[in-house]
């Protein structure tokens, strides 16, 4: 063939929840009003990276514990943060309100991150994952 060898650019699929990675210490355990964080990794179905810039990620935990010199149960809900590094890996930030129990719901949609488009979600691999947060540091910290 005339002109061959052929340079070809392959391009990822659109990212599948189902192929997404997500990992890091603040996915399983976190403290009481500390910031806690893990990394969410888009693949498509063919376990290719994506970096395509049309993933949206949402991330909510849910569950809840006792709080306050009452001990009374209180149920929480935090919306974390999705900071797109672009490269196809997503930082998640949070921070826990008290100890106790969460579900973190992870899951995506692509397209754009308008209201319209947001509700059609589908939970990533392995989503909910179970977070279990412990009390916060109970000594006033000192200044240096």
């Amino acid at each position: 063939i005339s002109g061959h060898p052929f340079q070809l650019e392959v391009h990822p699929d659109r990212t599948s929840a189902a192929h997404c990675h997500v990992e890091g210490p603040g996915l399983a355990q976190g403290q009481a009003g500390l910031e806690s964080t893990f990394v969410i990794t888009s693949y498509d179905m063919h376990g290719n990276l994506c970096a395509n810039g049309e993933d949206v990620f949402r991330v909510v935990m849910k569950g809840g514990g006792r709080m306050g010199r009452t001990k009374r149960f209180r149920a929480v809900e935090v919306t974390a943060a999705v900071l797109d590094q672009r490269d196809g890996t997503y930082v998640v930030s949070y921070t826990p309100p008290l100890e106790g129990n969460f579900l973190v719901s992870v899951t995506h949609t692509t397209g754009s991150h308008e209201a319209s488009q947001l509700d059609n979600f589908s939970p990533v691999r392995d989503s909910p994952f179970a977070c279990v947060v412990r009390a916060g540091d109970k000594k006033p910290r000192t200044p240096v």
